[in-house]
């Protein structure tokens, strides 16, 4: 049995990797102890700073933002980051941004 790369099979993979950043999502909101999980929300901006970096060091495997502008992120080592962004889809904007050096990231949308 052979498995062909094919535009729907690539489609039914990009919703369940969305499914898992969802649920990845949620899993932060209801368990934001110590499992890995780097509250980084400061009204000073470290937090937005601390993901831009991350972003344009290619350390980040997926994004996913809020309409409240609230974003988290998964690195690549499993790490989680949350922020709030300054303007919607600016963490849309640092991903696509960065995909051509750092290669694909995975981005969802609320």
């Amino acid at each position: 049995m052979t498995f062909e790369y094919t535009s729907k099979n690539k489609y039914i993979l990009f919703v369940i990797a969305l499914l898992i950043l969802c649920i990845g999502a949620g899993y932060m909101i209801f368990f934001s102890d110590n499992r890995g999980y780097e509250d980084a929300t400061h009204e000073d901006g470290v937090a937005w700073e601390r993901i831009e970096n991350a972003i344009a060091q290619c350390e980040v495997e997926s994004v996913f933002q809020a309409h409240s502008k609230d974003v988290s992120v998964v690195l690549k080592d499993g790490t989680r980051l949350s922020g709030t962004e300054p303007y919607i889809d600016a963490i849309i904007d640092r991903a696509v941004a960065a995909s051509e050096r750092c290669g694909d990231i995975m981005m969802a949308t609320e």
